[in-house]
């Protein structure tokens, strides 16, 4: 441990199959307990582990899990048979006949068919070096079967009480259970960053709101780099969100439930763009200069209505995800509020363009100077002149929008 502390050192511990299995028969591990005193006390270190689900290390240290997709079973009956140093002829995979009548590539598709393959390695390249070790030993298939199947008996899911919400530790039962798993999400999920989003819920598709809820909290905070959280309002919003763009795709509502086909769904269509912004405007985001998607146009009205002309608010879109609005009072008479569209992404001269309705977009390299060149807007509700909030000496400087009628959140 005194040789670690103090060190970024990334340390690869390889084959902790058993320590998954042992926590999953809530035994206690030694191994686990080193890593997680490790990982408490000899910070920065950080531990690459691999085994077949989640070791439970969670009490004041972070396990993520990253899955690793199974082998097919050609490739395994490949790799099995270079372990080996074997040329598997028709009678060692229980062929019968001549065995001038089978080519090498009908061998190795019966040797998939065989329980070492189908019951005891599951795709498992780990499994696969064991069995092959066993098969030098045991000379026989059969053998290699028989002796590692008592370990292949532990139950296929079993929940680890200290784990963080939605981890469960998979035993090696579970393999081919977790290939269903992982199939059937891809086919509703076609982003890498995603599948790792819904990973903690697996082998569920449908999962409870609430616990829905809180892994959107943590990764929106990990995924956009952000030190502002998603307020409960905001979460709540964008759950009504994800309702929404599921209906219209012909969704069953559940009001208990997100299935992984909705989550999808909502990931491209609205969450990527959503957060794509998030990371342009991450400064603006993270010192309270811009609201989120829980605050509507009547909101904003509310707040800004009785303000001096060229007061303004910005928020993020709900409806049209990826961009921001701006609320500005005009100098219309009667007197009334202004709302321009704010579309970021790639352009000629710069990432954020607007509209101010007079048909020409005007593009600018960042939120900060469009807000001081406009000449439209002068005041951040609630009284802050705008140099002094987006100015270049104001980087550090963080607010509360809203004023003495800030309780009456979003409307």
């Amino acid at each position: 441990k005194s040789h670690l502390r103090n060190k970024e050192i990334l340390l690869v511990l390889d084959g902790l199959d058993a320590m998954a299995a042992v926590r999953g028969k809530k035994k206690s591990s030694p191994i686990v307990g080193l890593i997680t005193e490790l990982l408490r006390d000899c910070a920065p270190l950080k531990i690459l582990a691999t085994c077949c689900g989640v070791l439970g290390v969670v009490r004041g240290v972070e396990e993520r899990e990253f899955p690793l997709k199974t082998m097919q079973d050609d490739q395994i009956c490949t790799l099995f048979a270079k372990l080996t140093g074997e040329a598997f002829t028709p009678d060692k995979v229980g062929m019968v006949g001549d065995p001038q009548l089978y080519s090498s590539r009908e061998v190795l598709d019966e040797l998939a068919k065989h329980d070492i393959i189908t019951k005891i390695i599951r795709g498992h390249p780990g499994r696969c070096w064991e069995a092959a070790r066993k098969y030098k030993k045991l000379k026989t298939l059969d053998a290699v079967v028989k002796d590692m199947a008592p370990k292949m008996s532990t139950p296929i899911e079993k929940k680890v009480d200290d784990a963080p919400m939605g981890y469960t530790s998979v035993a090696p039962d579970a393999f081919g259970k977790d290939d269903q798993f992982w199939d059937k999400l891809k086919q509703e999920v076609h982003d890498a960053e995603a599948l790792l989003f819904w990973e903690v819920f697996k082998p569920r598709l449908q999962v409870p709101w609430e616990d829905f809820k809180a892994r959107l909290g943590q990764h929106f905070l990990s995924f956009t780099k952000a030190t502002r959280r998603l307020d409960q309002e905001d979460i709540l919003a964008i759950c009504q969100f994800i309702q929404r763009l599921a209906k219209r795709n012909g969704e069953r509502y559940d009001h208990k439930n997100v299935s992984a086909r909705a989550f999808g769904i909502w990931w491209r269509r609205w969450y990527i763009p959503f957060t794509s912004t998030v990371k342009l405007i991450r400064n603006v985001w993270d010192r309270n200069l811009v609201m989120g998607v829980a605050y509507s146009k009547q909101s904003i009205e509310g707040k800004i209505i009785n303000d001096p002309v060229g007061s303004f608010m910005l928020r993020l879109s709900g409806n049209n995800p990826g961009c921001v609005v701006m609320g500005f009072v005009g100098a219309d008479q009667p007197k009334r509020v202004l709302h321009v569209l704010i579309e970021t992404g790639p352009g000629p001269s710069g990432e954020f363009k607007v509209n101010f309705n007079d048909g020409k977009y005007q593009t600018y390299g960042s939120i900060e100077e469009l807000i001081l060149q406009c000449k439209r807007v002068t005041i951040l509700h609630p009284g802050h002149v705008k140099d002094s909030v987006f100015g270049p000496s104001a980087q550090n400087n963080s607010i509360m929008q809203g004023g003495e009628d800030e309780d009456d959140g979003p409307s």
